[in-house]
Parts: structure tokens; C-alpha cells; sequence
């Protein structure tokens, strides 16, 4: 994979989180949902990051067909899915077999992914390594962040998971 090979500058590690509030229970925390505030620059290099990543992915064939999540063209929503999901239902219960449909929000599951388990994913499920593991242990290492909610603003706070 032909990464970047240079390190996240400093700067690209400190970001605000903006609440959010999406027009739920105003009174419940769980209403709110955090926004990041990325600089320009870094978002751009994550995205030429990410199509360098998924085009090393696509071309080294390391995504099921059923991977939908975040790829162009498969749609999770797509009633291919749907139908997909539906058929191997049906199918199931054709064959007099037991078909149980477990459905799961993992709306939040990349704020909770902890980076060493990510990068050693990356390195011995992907093939990553070197300088390109390097680059993403660089980008994860060393992040740091705040909230404002309204006028008022928390002291940063090192942040040990979760996927920029």
C-alpha cells in the first residue's frame, strides 16, 4: 500500500467536539450526538488517505461481497441487501431450518474501537505494515480533544479509541 509516508503534523491531533442536538428529548444527554471539527487540510488527507486505502482493498480483493459499509455503490439501504438478507431467510426455513434475523445499531461502534486492536486488525487481517501501519499508528497516537456545549468549553482530554 503506498501511503503517505510522513507523520500527522501536531496540530492535525487537537479537535473540538461540537454537541449537537438532532431534535430529540432536549433534556436527555443521549439526545446530543458530538460533531467533530476537523481543520480543511486534515480532512482532505484523511480522505486521499481513504482512497488510497480502499482502492489497496478493492484491488487486493479483501472485502466480501456482502461488505456494504462505506463503500461506493453498495449501499446498505439498497434493496439488493434487503432482498439478499430476505432470500437467505426464506431459504433457511425452506430447508426446515431455524432462521433467526439479529439486527444490531453499531452507529457508535467506531467511537468505542480501541487503537491497538485496530492497528494489529489492519496488520494481520489487511496486510498493513511498515510505513503505511506506521503513518496510521502516527494519525491515532497523541489525539486529543474538548466539547463545547453552548458557551462553555471542557480542558482537552487524551483520547485512547475510537476512529477519527
Amino acid at each position: 500500500m503506498a501511503i503517505i509516508n510522513l507523520d500527522r503534523p501536531v496540530n492535525f491531533a487537537q479537535f473540538l467536539l461540537n454537541s449537537m442536538y438532532p431534535g430529540l428529548d432536549e433534556a436527555s444527554p443521549s439526545s446530543y450526538r458530538l460533531i467533530s471539527n476537523l481543520s480543511i487540510i486534515s480532512k482532505l488527507l484523511e480522505r486521499s488517505v481513504m482512497r488510497q486505502f480502499v482502492a489497496y482493498l478493492n484491488a487486493s480483493r479483501l472485502l466480501t461481497a456482502t461488505q456494504s459499509g462505506f463503500r461506493r455503490g453498495h449501499s446498505t439501504e439498497s434493496e439488493t441487501t434487503i432482498i439478499r438478507v430476505l432470500s437467505d431467510l426464506l431459504d433457511a426455513v425452506d430447508r426446515d431450518d431455524t432462521a433467526i434475523l439479529v439486527l444490531l445499531d453499531l452507529s457508535a461502534a467506531f467511537d468505542t474501537m480501541d487503537h491497538g486492536i485496530l492497528l494489529e486488525r489492519l496488520r494481520v487481517t489487511f496486510g498493513i505494515d511498515n510505513s503505511a501501519l506506521a503513518w496510521f499508528r502516527s494519525y491515532l497516537s497523541g489525539r486529543r480533544q474538548h466539547v463545547r456545549c453552548g458557551s462553555k468549553c471542557s480542558d482537552l482530554i487524551d483520547v485512547i479509541c475510537g476512529v477519527p
